[in-house]
């Protein structure tokens, strides 16, 4: 994990020197999980991108994961995306993604984790404008996060790599980093409340770095 946080910082800092072209979106997200039986758990969300001109993205999502030990939880997610397009018309996509999770805990408190994802979509045939722009992404993620004694918000920090399994944009593979800092209210019933803020560096050749803000509010209620 080390050696992921200083690659991520040493390319945030060069990259830091050119000159920067900055987005902003905000994320909503309500969601519901359970158990369907020991080990299997569903859940399902609905997830509101906003930018400056409105409503960006619409999707409904469906997933499953599976607990083969306390620490393996392999799991399937499909998205049915409405997305706009550089004309203002919304256009349809899917997305299908499988996962591999990993996750330690220490001394009940702290938690680090870790996540590889393939994703597969149909957006980039549909609208170019597509936030990944490509049909296949690998992703890796790296998390932590620490439980404070007596205190009602937990935070954790992550950092995940966007790659490109045919070919990169500046190195071989790499299209994106994103950065997020979390707090979760801590709530002693079935629901969740969660703020994030998450921070993407576009990797690419011209001497402008582009990065996008990213402010995330999201719900969940546990059966």
């Amino acid at each position: 994990m080390r050696f992921i946080l200083v690659i991520g910082f040493a390319l945030f800092y060069f990259g830091a020197h050119s000159q920067v072209s900055n987005d902003y979106m905000t994320w909503v997200t309500v969601g519901a999980d359970g158990k369907i039986m020991k080990g299997l758990k569903w859940s399902a969300n609905f997830n509101a991108r906003f930018n400056s001109e409105g409503v960006k993205k619409l999707f409904p999502q469906v997933g499953l994961e599976y607990k083969v030990t306390k620490w393996f939880r392999p799991g399937i997610e499909y998205r049915f995306i409405y997305d706009k397009n550089q004309y203002g018309n919304y256009k349809t996509s899917s997305s299908l993604r499988v996962n591999l999770g990993f996750q330690h805990v220490i001394d009940k408190r702290l938690k680090i984790g870790a996540r590889l994802r393939y994703q597969y979509s149909t957006a980039h045939s549909i609208n170019p404008e597509y936030d990944d722009g490509l049909d296949h992404l690998v992703r890796i993620k790296q998390a932590v996060s620490y439980d404070i004694n007596d205190f009602f918000l937990t935070p954790d920090l992550s950092v995940e790599f966007f790659i490109n399994p045919t070919s990169g944009i500046v190195t071989p593979g790499f299209t994106k980093i994103r950065y997020a800092l979390g707090l979760r209210l801590d709530l002693k019933s079935p629901h969740s409340i969660k703020v994030k803020y998450r921070l993407d560096q576009r990797l690419t050749r011209l001497p402008e770095m582009r990065l996008r803000h990213i402010v995330g509010v999201s719900y969940g209620y546990s059966f």
